[in-house]
């Protein structure tokens, strides 16, 4: 993977866990590019955007832009992710605020579902973990913009849906890290408030 491209694309792992159960973590179904294609249940993730010349704020869809625009602007990740929660998840950056995004790092994203001669080169994405409490999800009333469907799963669901062709196999090893990582914190929460 070529160091020199700037990090074009975003996501966030959201996460939550009832009382008692497991961790679930927020999918959804982008709405289609093409009409004729159902696209696969994936985490909330998108584009970074560059200022252009006039001050006018673009999408990096394309390695080729993120390399032609590469000494421009850039939009912090944070920024990203919040925007993208809200188009794609309708998390409104109040509550992402309030829960606090926390940095998980780039990745490498391998497009699994393709067979190996057709995945083309990896390419890095910049995670970020949202971690919601079971309150916070009555605040999703409307389906957001650029999504036909949200949804929860385990991880044993996602990992089902992965191997239908129904979710993105690539993204399953970030959710199972993120979701260890908010374990990892839910405990020391825990322990913490034991203590005290």
């Amino acid at each position: 993977m070529d160091q020199k491209i700037p990090i074009h694309k975003v996501g966030v792992v959201v996460v939550v866990k009832y009382d008692h159960k497991e961790w679930q973590t927020l999918l959804l179904r982008p709405n289609p590019k093409k009409n004729d294609r159902t696209p696969p249940l994936v985490p909330p993730r998108g584009t970074r955007q560059y200022q252009d010349a006039d001050g006018e704020w673009k999408d990096a869809r394309e390695v080729e832009d993120a390399i032609a625009h590469a000494k421009k602007e850039w939009e912090k990740f944070a920024d990203t992710a919040q925007r993208e929660l809200w188009e794609e998840a309708g998390i409104a950056p109040e509550l992402s605020n309030k829960r606090g995004l926390t940095e998980i790092g780039e990745r490498e994203y391998i497009a699994l579902h393709k067979p190996e001669e057709e995945r083309g080169a990896p390419y890095r994405i910049h995670w970020f973990l949202l971690e919601l409490k079971p309150d916070d999800i009555d605040v999703q009333k409307k389906l957001p913009e650029d999504a036909t469907e949200i949804g929860w799963f385990t991880l044993e669901k996602m990992e089902e849906k992965a191997a239908l062709g129904e979710a993105r196999p690539g993204y399953v090893a970030i959710v199972k890290e993120a979701m260890e990582l908010a374990a990892k914190r839910s405990e020391a929460r825990g322990t913490r408030a034991r203590s005290r």
